[in-house]
């Protein structure tokens, strides 16, 4: 009497663990969970493949993380570039100029956290010497021809602020969903689906049955046996690798 087989599932890798449970779905939707006599463990089951789905493309990593780095690093330089033109002044020609550069000076020193790697100290501080460069001290800061450096300050910090901005929407948006969990629940459907099948082949005999649970084990025939030359591969990597050490110790 043909039954649906065990399957290893457990030790599929995440995308290998997808594939196989997206084949078995195919199947069951081309014979229908009505004529298998299953709708109600289908429905579970399909719901939680989706949810594997949803985990298995959950993306550690933030897709704004590299660009969020390349834009504070730029914003840093632009700081620092600020930083030495305004010191280049104190030493300027002109008096008026010079004296422009010394009141800035003092601001800038005030608000030495704009060269800060804490985030909310150095945005803070950005934030301040903006807002006295278009306002309190925009003079001085004509006098001296930093409104250049004042304006890509402006453009680099907006950038990071957008680009953070983005990365907590991200984050925010991420399923809860994680695979370590998923796999079991979806494992545990298809199981309940197995064992329905099996006790209405003892019940109404495999006619009815044949064709889809031949299909089925031939997946998971397919899929154990990739799943055990990956495992001899790596015992087979392992001995050779043993093997090289002990003839290089000699």
């Amino acid at each position: 009497m043909k039954q649906i087989l065990d399957c290893p599932t457990a030790r599929f890798q995440n995308q290998e663990h997808y594939d196989f449970y997206t084949e078995i779905d195919e199947l069951i939707i081309s014979q229908t969970p009505e004529k298998l006599g299953i709708p109600r463990e289908y429905n579970r089951f399909k719901g939680l493949l989706a949810d594997e789905l949803k985990a298995l493309n959950f993306v550690r990593k933030s897709i704004y993380s590299d660009p969020l780095t390349d834009a504070m690093a730029k914003c840093r330089s632009t700081v620092l570039g600020m930083e030495r033109h305004i010191d280049s002044y104190q030493n300027y020609y002109d008096p008026t100029a010079k004296e422009a550069a010394a009141r800035i000076m003092i601001l800038w020193k005030a608000n030495k956290g704009v060269k800060s790697k804490v985030s909310k100290t150095r945005d803070g501080a950005i934030k301040k010497v903006l807002q006295e460069f278009s306002g309190n001290y925009a003079s001085d800061v004509d006098k001296i021809n930093l409104g250049g450096w004042v304006n890509a300050l402006q453009t680099n910090f907006d950038a990071c602020t957008n680009l953070g901005n983005n990365r907590y929407t991200e984050i925010k948006n991420k399923t809860p969903l994680r695979m370590e969990t998923v796999k079991v629940q979806v494992d545990e459907a298809f199981d309940a689906i197995k064992i329905r099948i099996n006790a209405l082949i003892v019940v109404n005999g495999e006619t009815l049955y044949a064709d889809f649970v031949g299909e089925i084990n031939q997946r998971i025939k397919t899929y154990t046996d990739n799943l055990s030359i990956r495992k001899a591969s790596r015992k087979k990597g392992t001995k050779n690798e043993t093997k090289t050490d002990e003839t290089e110790d000699k």
